[in-house]
């Protein structure tokens, strides 16, 4: 499609500044953490140094940075209605995943940088990818993924290409220091979600208690 890609990483400080001054808007996608790999406050100062070279491109010229977090930062809202852009963080949250959001919307304040902040659904899927994939990775080699106490905590998805749509918007009309969630479901329940993932794999659905789940998969899976 015309795509030139560049070779480096989260660590290429100079290619991210020189790359984020050549482009029209900068979206950032990535993240040094590794799922269930070590601790999020481990890759945060990788995180954070990579936005600070987008910015150093980016700053006196208006141009757009859109940098990515979760809507899982957000505090649940404790009448079981939906979350929007100005609940609250969490305050026992899974990471330290908000951290980057906070460092991220100080640059627009100290350094006038047009920063925005998309919150990516939990499951973001479609087209072959995501953590759909993963998790049916999973299910194969635990022989199904069980659902926790019935199941019946909601979470939130969009398909991967609403998603887009929605960052372009944010491109093209966002203005510095906006937050948007980026969701399209709120109504699937981990149970509709987790044996829809078990029987396209043909293994058979399971509960468990939550101690069972804390003890076997820890607390973010839990």
């Amino acid at each position: 499609m015309g795509a030139e890609p560049v070779r480096g990483d989260l660590t290429s400080l100079d290619i991210i500044h020189n790359e984020s001054k050549e482009a029209d808007a900068v979206i950032n996608l990535a993240t040094a953490y590794v799922f269930d790999q070590g601790k999020y406050e481990d890759a945060l100062p990788i995180d954070n140094a990579a936005v600070d070279a987008m910015c150093d491109g980016l700053v006196g010229t208006n141009k757009p940075l859109i940098t990515t977090t979760g809507t899982l930062v957000a505090q649940a809202d404790p009448n079981g209605n939906e979350t929007n852009e100005d609940a609250p963080p969490d305050p026992i949250p899974l990471n330290m995943r908000i951290r980057a959001e906070h460092h991220a919307l100080a640059q627009a304040k100290e350094r006038g940088v047009r920063v925005m902040i998309v919150r990516m659904a939990p499951f973001t899927y479609g087209n072959g990818g995501s953590g759909i994939a993963l998790f049916m990775s999973m299910a194969k080699k635990m022989g199904g993924i069980p659902t926790v106490n019935g199941g019946r905590n909601r979470t939130t998805a969009v398909h991967v290409n609403d998603a887009a749509h929605l960052v372009l918007l944010a491109v093209e009309k966002g203005e510095a220091g906006d937050v948007f969630n980026v969701a399209s479901q709120t109504e699937v329940t981990m149970g509709a979600l987790f044996n829809a993932i078990n029987s396209s794999v043909g293994l058979p659905n399971k509960d468990v208690s939550y101690e069972e789940a804390l003890t076997t998969f820890g607390e973010t899976i839990a």
